[in-house]
């Protein structure tokens, strides 16, 4: 059987130009031909037409992009407005009833792909009569003739314009009537789900229905393609549905990082839902349109409430916050939010109740509007402008330029002895090399084993670990490197593939999220420790330190090569990985802080009569990592035309709590408001404020300083339910 449905396709051999550089990374990550990019270049596009850019529904690979497959997908939403104005057209031509001239009006749709051009078209109908127009619309050609057509007949049968088939259709009502009906009868045969109640976008490269439950699957509600029975199940589908949620209806169940998946809701969506539910007009499914845009308008006035803006898309499953994800920033006041809320309350505005709306928002963790206010004031102190973060950025240049210049800078730049040179000769050291690498990060750990042969890695494992079974308890530097080792020896017992690890010669080494100054390749210092119990550790040799603690669990084959800053083994890492050295490495994220390639000549505490480094290295030339720490920012500048200082980045009153507990109060502030070893107590000490305040419950445990860790928040992140289940058991625990 044939049936025909749409899809959205773009013939594109080249990346979009609103998304330019984004399209060349997907194709340098996922395309190993020309004509692989293309295709890649085809299937981005035809996602951005599609209007849900991006979401999974067009993802083999929920978590990237570039496993995108617009093209082969059916999707159910589209085939749907297109049986809506294929019904459309048949009402119009029904009141226009058979007057002379509309049969004049025919449409040529090709057997396969290409189409004729319009002067071969017009010149094969020219001896039939004269053909008065001629135009092509999307896959067809319509003519019109400039007389009624008597031998219809005579059109329907199969003709050969420019070399390629096709037929002649006239386009009376009852021709439209027969499209719809033979969509209606495709989407009812490839599309819906009879165990499941309701419609699945079908992808023609595998033959079968797709998975993901998605707000498009009741979008035949709307369109009438289905039957009484079938519509009524799918309400009771979408009400009992994870994408059912306290501020509207979520585009997809799926939680991928994309703006049209889990949790994000669109005012379209909520239009088609509370119109398709309205269409079924069953009690059920008018309850649920009622329920849907009451929520939705709900949220609509505490985002508005919160921060006076309508946003382009909401996160529903609280009331009153924006959408995130996407390839751009949330715009804001956006025009079909307002067309939506305008829409929704010409139906409901009877519906409508303050008292409701508080009572919501109070269930929603915010009491009342004196909570949204309070809410607000505590996301709006959190919250940096871009105007804000120009100024910082300029700021940093500043700070910088005063740094490299011999000026007194509160950017501290260290030498690391890395130079290109050494990645290069491990990179193509053709001995093989048994390597262990422990990164010491702020708010966890891992552990990893691995093979260097011929430039290559193989034989890679990585153990990561939690909070619970983290380093930072022990007291002395001694504890501490001991339990790093004690990690190390986990890792290594954790299967039988290491039967001989204690025999097997290790070089390892160690990426710390603690700025160290370096004083070789092999030996490292640390010049101060943050926020670490063991506070002997200033001044201590890192390197003698956990070489004695492997000689303590009787590990006398671990040789500690090297001991990085993070960012510095970012840029090795790069530059190992790919036989490039790059200008520089940044990280950005829980964080900042930047490496890059210096010239040696440059660099005064090695190249100065006086510097005490330079016995340990033998360089007066080539480039070297250097670590710019900007843990140590001013947060004051002044500004060279007034002599006044002011913020270069605003410190909350929760930094300043933060920053005044501390084990090392009033240094490293501009860490303390960025880095991730720190973001749980940040967002602990403003929920605190905002249960003194009454504005949520009272919860003891939150007075406990430093209970809750930034591995908290990532649980909560991470967890895809629609309920929070995950969150919930995870605190239970």
């Amino acid at each position: 059987v044939t049936v025909k449905l749409n899809r959205f396709f773009v013939n594109s051999n080249q990346p979009r130009p609103e998304s330019y550089r984004e399209d060349l990374e997907q194709r340098d990550k996922c395309a190993a031909t020309e004509e692989e990019a293309r295709t890649i270049y085809s299937h981005l596009a035809g996602a951005a037409e599609s209007g849900w850019d991006f979401s999974a529904r067009w993802f083999r690979d929920p978590n990237n992009i570039g496993s995108c497959k617009t093209g082969w997908i059916l999707p159910v939403d589209l085939n749907c407005i297109l049986y809506k104005f294929e019904r459309n057209m048949a009402g119009f031509h029904s009141q226009l009833g058979t007057r002379p001239g509309v049969e004049s009006r025919f449409v040529f749709t090709p057997e396969g792909q290409g189409l004729p051009s319009e002067d071969s078209v017009r010149d094969y109908c020219s001896e039939f009569g004269l053909v008065h127009h001629a135009a092509v619309l999307g896959l067809q050609i319509v003519v019109i003739f400039s007389k009624p057509i008597e031998d219809v007949a005579w059109l329907a049968e199969r003709h050969v314009i420019g070399g390629i088939g096709g037929r002649f259709e006239g386009c009376s009502a009852s021709v439209w009537r027969g499209r719809a009906t033979r969509r209606h009868n495709a989407i009812e045969a490839l599309m819906y789900d009879e165990s499941k109640q309701m419609w699945f976008d079908y992808d023609c490269e595998q033959r079968q229905r797709t998975t993901i439950l998605a707000a498009s699957g009741f979008y035949p509600l709307w369109a009438g393609c289905c039957t009484q029975k079938q519509a009524a199940l799918a309400v009771q589908v979408l009400e009992l549905s994870p994408l059912s949620c306290k501020g509207g209806v979520a585009c997809t169940a799926l939680f991928s990082h994309q703006q049209w998946d889990y949790p994000c809701g669109w005012p379209p969506v909520q239009w088609f839902m509370v119109e398709g539910l309205r269409r079924t007009a069953t009690r059920e499914s008018v309850h649920l349109a009622e329920k849907i845009a009451i929520r939705w308008l709900y949220s609509n006035l505490a985002g508005y409430e919160n921060s006076q803006k309508m946003y382009e898309k909401y996160d529903v499953r609280a009331l009153g916050f924006s959408g995130w994800g996407g390839e751009y920033e949330q715009q804001d006041g956006f025009g079909w939010t307002n067309g939506v809320a305008l829409h929704l309350l010409s139906l409901y505005h009877k519906k409508l109740s303050y008292t409701q709306y508080e009572r919501w928002i109070v269930t929603d963790s915010v009491a009342g509007r004196h909570g949204s206010r309070e809410v607000g004031e505590v996301q709006h102190s959190l919250h940096v402008s871009r105007y804000q973060v120009r100024k910082l950025m300029q700021h940093i240049q500043r700070e910088g330029h005063l740094g490299l210049s011999g000026h007194v800078s509160s950017l501290t730049m260290v030498a690391s002895f890395i130079t290109p040179q050494v990645c290069e000769a491990a990179r193509t050291t053709t001995k093989p090399v048994d390597c262990i690498a422990i990164g010491v990060g702020g708010a966890s750990l891992c552990v990893a084993r691995c093979r260097i042969r011929d430039g290559a890695m193989d034989n890679l494992r990585i153990k990561y670990y939690s909070d619970k079974e983290h380093w930072t308890t022990p007291t002395t530097a001694k504890a501490m490197a001991e339990s790093l080792v004690d990690r190390v020896i986990d890792m290594l017992t954790a299967t039988r593939e290491e039967p001989d690890f204690r025999t097997t010669n290790f070089s390892v080494g160690i990426s710390w999220r603690f700025p160290l100054r370096t004083l070789a390749v092999d030996s490292a210092i640390a010049s101060y420790a943050t926020e670490l119990a063991a506070s002997d550790l200033h001044g201590q040799d890192v390197c003698a330190l956990m070489q004695a603690a492997f000689a303590s669990r009787g590990l006398r084959n671990m040789r500690v090569s090297c001991v990085l800053s993070d960012v510095v083994a970012a840029l090795v890492a790069k530059t190992f990985e790919t036989g490039q050295s790059y200008s520089g490495a940044v990280i950005i994220g829980t964080g900042v802080n930047m490496a890059y390639w210096e010239k040696v000549s440059n660099i005064r505490a090695i190249c100065s009569k006086t510097a005490k480094s330079r016995p340990y290295t033998g360089l007066t030339e080539g480039e070297m990592a250097v670590v710019a720490d900007w843990a140590d920012l001013s947060v004051q500048e002044q500004d060279p035309e007034t002599l006044t200082h002011h913020e270069a980045f605003p410190l909350t009153s929760f930094d300043k709590v933060l920053d005044s507990t501390s084990n090392n109060a009033g240094t490293r502030r501009f860490e303390k408001c960025t880095g991730g070893a720190y973001l749980g107590e940040l967002c602990r000490l403003a929920l605190v404020s905002l249960m003194q305040k009454k504005v949520i419950r009272h919860i003891p445990a939150l007075l406990c300083q430093g209970c809750l860790r930034t591995q908290h928040l990532t649980r909560v992140l991470n967890d895809t339910t629609a309920t929070l289940e995950e969150t919930e058991r995870y605190f239970k625990e």
